[in-house]
């Protein structure tokens, strides 16, 4: 039987006359008391609302028909323009406006939408004709009759509040709009389960939430489909952020059994709460999220405490228009660093701060203990306490390329401190989606620029565009004019293990003044050793070292191409690891152009066979440095290094066992060895002792302005050739094995200059 269509319908069941058009919207401001009252029945149901006849047209509360009727409302106060969306339709009105949209086409209305008693009211033939439904008109009662075709005939509004009813709840569309009072608690022993169907919209008074799992086991499952979305929402026609206290997870929360897809929540959250909240500190509890949208939320969107974290699988969210409360929060996610694994990709833009904030988990810090991976979100990581990762599992914190993280005044990123534990940070690996990554070439100080840009609290602001294009993985400062030394840096300890790496990193403003802090700081204490790669990475900005280590430390194979730059000084280590440092190096504007050496505590000795290399600036030793052990180490000095000693030290050779010294330049790239003050005495010399190796050699060498310059305990034959010995103090040579072994002064093609006396001759 053809159906007649409801405009032609509407026209004949309504009785529409005409009318004169009036200009102006506040002409349309009316009372219901003056106003002739029509009942709404959809689906055979009563309305919870009633409409008036205006002018001979039927209108209805905006709000309450569209949200029955399945669709989404956004309302615009300062145009009093309300937009309304179901599925692909899209419905546009202005109240005082004669002009509609329907999917972007304009239609002419009878009568405007309307204010009755200050609530909006639409004409009811526009929004029935715009959706398509079959409607009757009683003449007799003055009732509009609805028919959707879902068959529901449950009437609405259903209150919900207390506890849920045993055996779980499923809310449909039948019963709508549902309304939450108060906290309604989604518990039990049976752990009941709340199920939210598709189209649902879910209304909560002031202060209301729903909350999982607190006391007993509780479970949530909202399934909304892309058609139709499930929506929570404030039972407002006027609701501000942190109108409601949103959906909150607790540590009886039934993990396999909640999930949330194709929802939006809005005007939710609160002065510790989030629109949607996972705080459990007992065990992990993870739920998961599809195509959800998080709007309006004051404080911050989402909130991950202690072992709260989204599962895997959780995709397409979109959290915007995210609020402050007294100047705090205001982050899309905010997440302990339990909760920071695996974060979707989406959209994290339009909130008060577009970053995600890596806060402590109430009293006490909980570590990563487990892997972690810190994708790239399009936002920086904006990092508010120490991060620490470590546990039985030896876990790893992997972090993407183009990643950009941010750290609060005090803050570090701990690897392997209390228990093994890894961190790679990897721009050359090729997460999905991304191309092939080329190093940076860092003496271009073009690029030094960008640093700036991207390691402070600028890459935050809108409009960063260097942010979407970043290839680096950046470690910065929380700051927006850092200083240097403005957080505390990396700091590998003695549980990092072999496995960490940093490829294609900046670490900027790390690395506050005094001990035991630098950009990156490595330590290995108790017999412990830490090795890592360093690569193509830029360290800078550091108020003491641009890197520093303590204890056995070292350098994997591979770790070149690294800048140190603008910082009090490059690199500071101890002399078992300087032959880690690896050649292929920058050194550019820092105070101090020179690699320092100095105490690890652990004897000052380099026990094991290694090379000095020559990287275009002086080593400058603080401390006695001496060579040998069980293993008789050879350490060989590559041409053209210069080695600079502090006063009262000296380099030792043959200490605790046997130890050799070959340091051989060339007549046109002699090695140094001299004083950091440059007059004689300024430092102690070498001393060769009785347990120098065999394989110790001195040729085209230049030892300058110390004590004695040469301190022979044994006679080692033709040790030093061709070489230069000059302004010491006392002895060019002094010869502890007599006047009878080997001479230097002739023969050997060495010059002595400006000594008190150039050999004894005892």
């Amino acid at each position: 039987m053809h159906r007649p269509r409801p405009v032609a319908l509407l026209t004949a069941l309504l009785l529409l006359a005409t009318f004169l058009p009036i200009a102006h919207a506040d002409q349309w401001t009316l009372s219901s008391d003056q106003l002739r009252t029509v009942a709404v029945v959809i689906d055979g149901r009563p309305a919870s609302f009633s409409g008036y006849i205006v002018n001979n047209r039927t209108v209805v509360p905006l709000r309450a028909i569209f949200e029955t009727l399945g669709m989404e409302i956004k309302w615009n106060p300062d145009t009093m323009t309300v937009t309304a969306t179901k599925g692909p339709r899209e419905i546009i009105l202005t109240v005082g406006e004669f002009r509609g949209k329907i999917d972007g086409q304009e239609y002419t209305l009878g009568i405007p939408p309307v204010l009755i008693d200050s609530k909006t009211f639409v004409p009811l033939r526009f929004v029935i004709d715009a959706l398509q439904l079959d409607i009757k008109w009683d003449g007799q009662t003055s009732t509009v009759l609805i028919n959707t075709g879902s068959g529901c005939s449950t009437p609405g509004p259903t209150v919900h509040q207390g506890t849920i009813s045993p055996g779980g709840e499923t809310w449909g569309k039948c019963g709508m709009p549902h309304i939450v009072t108060h906290d309604f608690l989604v518990e039990g022993t049976d752990s009941p389960i709340l199920t939210v169907e598709a189209g649902v919209v879910i209304r909560f008074e002031s202060g209301a939430s729903i909350q999982i799992g607190r006391d007993a086991p509780g479970g949530l499952v909202v399934n909304g489909t892309e058609s139709q979305p499930v929506l929570f929402t404030a039972d407002s026609t006027g609701p501000q952020p942190g109108f409601w206290s949103g959906l909150y997870f607790h540590s009886q929360t039934l993990v396999n059994d909640t999930r949330i897809r194709n929802a939006k929540i809005e005007y939710a959250g609160g002065g510790e709460t989030g629109a949607i909240t996972i705080s459990t500190a007992e065990k992990m509890v993870e739920i998961q999220l599809n195509d959800v949208t998080i709007s309006d939320s004051l404080f911050t969107g989402l909130l991950m405490m202690g072992n709260g974290r989204l599962r895997s699988g959780s995709n397409n969210l979109t959290i915007t228009k995210t609020t402050t409360v007294d100047n705090t929060g205001g982050f899309p996610i905010m997440t302990s660093a339990a909760g920071s694994h695996n974060l979707p990709k989406g959209t994290y833009t339009g909130n008060a701060v577009n970053a995600i904030n890596i806060i402590q988990a109430g009293d006490s810090t909980v570590p990563i203990g487990s892997n972690t991976t810190w994708k790239n979100l399009g936002v920086p990581y904006a990092i508010s306490q120490d991060v620490y990762v470590q546990g039985t599992t030896a876990p790893t914190l992997t972090i993407e390329r183009g990643v950009i993280t941010l750290w609060a005044a005090d803050t570090a990123l701990h690897v392997g401190a209390y228990g093994p534990g890894h961190l790679v940070a990897d721009a050359s690996a090729r997460p999905e989606g991304s191309g092939e990554w080329k190093p940076t070439a860092w003496t271009d100080l073009a690029a030094w620029e960008q640093v700036e840009e991207l390691a402070s609290a600028k890459s935050l602001e809108p409009g960063c565009a260097l942010c979407t294009t970043n290839p680096w993985i950046v470690f910065g400062a929380w700051n927006a004019a850092p200083d240097r030394g403005a957080w505390n840096g990396i700091k590998l300890h003695s549980g990092a293990g072999d496995k960490s790496k940093l490829v294609g990193t900046i670490i900027a403003y790390g690395g506050e003044e005094g001990n035991y802090t630098a950009g990156l700081y490595a330590e290995a204490l108790e017999g412990k050793t830490v090795k890592f790669q360093l690569q193509n990475s830029l360290i800078t900005h550091s108020a003491a070292s641009a890197m520093e280590f303590y204890g056995t430390v070292q350098m994997q194979p591979g770790s070149t191409g690294n800048a140190f730059a603008n910082s009090a000084w490059p690199v500071r280590l101890a002399p078992n690891n300087i032959g880690s440092l690896l050649k292929g190096q920058s050194f550019l504007e820092n105070d101090q152009q020179s690699i320092t050496v100095s105490s690890d505590g652990s004897g000052d000795v380099v026990s094991k066979s290694t090379t000095w290399w020559n990287h275009g600036i002086p080593y400058q030793f603080e401390i006695w440095t001496y060579i040998g052990g069980p293993s008789n180490p050879v350490v060989t000095v590559e041409p053209g290094t210069e080695l600079l000693f502090r006063p009262d030290t000296q380099l030792y050779v043959g200490y605790n066992g046997m130890g050799s010294l070959v340091a051989v330049g060339t007549s046109t790239d002699p090695i140094t060895f001299s004083g950091v003050a440059k007059r004689p005495g300024a430092w102690e010399g070498i001393r060769f002792s009785t347990d120098t190796g065999d394989k110790s050699r001195l040729e085209y060498v230049r030892i300058e302005y110390a004590t004695n310059a040469l301190v022979l305990d044994v006679d080692l034959g033709n040790l030093l050739r061709n070489s230069t010995i000059r302004n010491s103090s006392q002895m060019g040579i002094y010869r502890g094995y007599g006047a009878e072994g080997t001479s230097f002064l002739t023969g050997l093609g060495n010059q002595f200059e400006g000594n008190a006396e150039d050999e004894n001759q005892e």
